[in-house]
């Protein structure tokens, strides 16, 4: 007697019954392919909403330039900032308003407590933003009154309480 097969072997997987091929015919993206479009467009725009939310918001160093802090979180910020410059890493902040008080000829200058005295954020034409240092140089020339009477505005402002 020869090789013989039995009847299960020779027939044919039947269409469309389930179990009858060992392949899934079917997955979730072919079931459910705009239930899945959906979450993902969903995910993309919260992911967008959520960088867009963030990188609108201040850094603390501009809002410590511009005093939305107590002063001496205004200088903790700015001394931080300052001490991750490797020219600046050595960067004494205690020592430094005394002896830079003695480098200008006029208030707010030389009664500074404050680092934002001379450091300020200004803008540009294109709104592109800018950290500036006002030298003595500049406040002999008046390149900064505006911001110098801001600055003493504001201190007056906030000795008296209002801000």
């Amino acid at each position: 007697m020869g090789a013989s097969n039995s009847a299960v072997e020779c027939q044919l997987p039947k269409l469309k019954v389930a179990g009858s091929n060992p392949v899934s015919r079917s997955s979730f993206l072919s079931t459910h392919p705009s239930r899945l479009r959906l979450r993902l467009r969903r995910l993309a725009f919260l992911s967008l909403t959520l960088l867009s939310i963030l990188g609108c918001r201040a850094d603390p160093l501009e809002r410590a330039l511009r005093g939305d802090f107590l002063p001496e979180v205004n200088n903790q910020v700015v001394f931080g900032y300052c001490q991750t410059c490797h020219i600046h890493r050595a960067f004494e902040p205690s020592a430094h308003l005394g002896l830079v008080r003695a480098l200008y000829d006029r208030a707010p200058y030389t009664t500074a407590s404050e680092c934002r005295a001379c450091h300020l954020v200004a803008e540009d034409t294109w709104n592109v933003k800018h950290r500036k240092t006002i030298f003595p140089a500049d406040v002999v020339q008046n390149r900064y009154t505006a911001h110098e009477r801001r600055f003493l505005k504001q201190q007056a402002e906030s000795s008296t309480g209002r801000k």
